[in-house]
């Protein structure tokens, strides 16, 4: 259960992620790699291969989300997607693993976010065997990446029978864009009966970020309690058993060809202060 966006104001882009889970999970500090694309501030957390967020010199930033359906509404009950990318799914094997290696490459190798964006659209529907009738990632998926110039939104839907997996994309008209874990465009998304939480903090994402989007608006969002401290709220704290809380924030930031990221690591905004660490 995750809240991601997108402000560009003034010549400068953020990208920003509030990363929830319900199993305590050590997120890693960030560290610089290098890939096709040139250098990137990769942020990881322990027992994954790749990436949950991280943005490249070349000012291409990547944030996701989990997507819930009807079939797979979000609650400790019935965890969604892939068990919300947990440590239950680990392994060389593992389809998640894969995911996260994919979300690595996509700034690691791709210097715009149309070429990103591209290089996952396909990576979701071709990932598995060849030889395999229906070789699509078998699981719902979120992202958003954004680069100097522009900011692309996309959902990724598996399909209800072999050969439907589809890729929906869209790119912000607006200079900002937020999102949870409920998909714009496609009708198989959770409807509010079943997970207030996602639309209940999109909204409140929006009224902020709508009065004047800017890196204090974002701050505000993330750190933002209007529902308590309970999982209606963007920034949870730790309740009940099953019950998700905010692990981890980024906030990547592009401008005049610097980049850098503003982060909190293996806490919250209203209990932790920020670092910067710049490429």
């Amino acid at each position: 259960m995750c809240t991601i966006g997108w402000v560009r104001v003034e010549g400068t882009t953020h990208v920003f992620k509030q990363c929830d889970l319900t199993q305590k999970t050590k997120f890693l500090e960030p560290d610089i790699a290098e890939g096709i694309a040139g250098r990137y501030l990769a942020f990881r957390r322990e027992g994954r291969p790749g990436i949950w967020s991280g943005v490249n010199q070349r000012g291409v930033g990547f944030v996701a989300a989990d997507y819930y359906t009807e079939q797979d509404p979000g609650s400790p009950d019935t965890p969604p997607s892939l068990c919300a990318r947990t440590s239950s799914h680990v392994g060389e094997s593992s389809p998640v693993d894969a995911l996260f290696r994919a979300y690595e490459a996509s700034i690691a190798d791709h210097g715009t976010s149309a070429d990103a964006i591209a290089y996952l659209s396909n990576w979701y529907l071709t990932q598995g065997d060849p030889g395999n009738p229906d070789p699509s990632f078998k699981s719902p998926d979120i992202v958003l990446i954004a680069d100097p110039t522009q900011a692309i939104f996309l959902e990724y839907y598996p399909g209800d029978r072999p050969g439907t997996a589809k890729v929906l994309t869209l790119s912000p008209r607006q200079g900002w864009f937020v999102s949870t874990n409920h998909a714009r465009m496609f009708q198989q998304t959770v409807k509010y009966s079943q997970n207030h939480s996602t639309y209940l903090r999109l909204a409140r994402a929006e009224a902020i970020l709508d009065r004047q989007p800017s890196i204090e608006a974002i701050k505000a969002v993330l750190r933002d309690q209007y529902y308590g401290e309970t999982e209606l709220s963007i920034c949870r704290i730790a309740g009940q058993p099953g019950q998700y809380f905010t692990q981890a924030t980024f906030i990547g930031t592009a401008a005049n060809g610097s980049v850098s990221a503003d982060y909190l690591l293996n806490g919250n905004p209203r209990t932790k202060s920020y670092e910067t660490k710049r490429l």
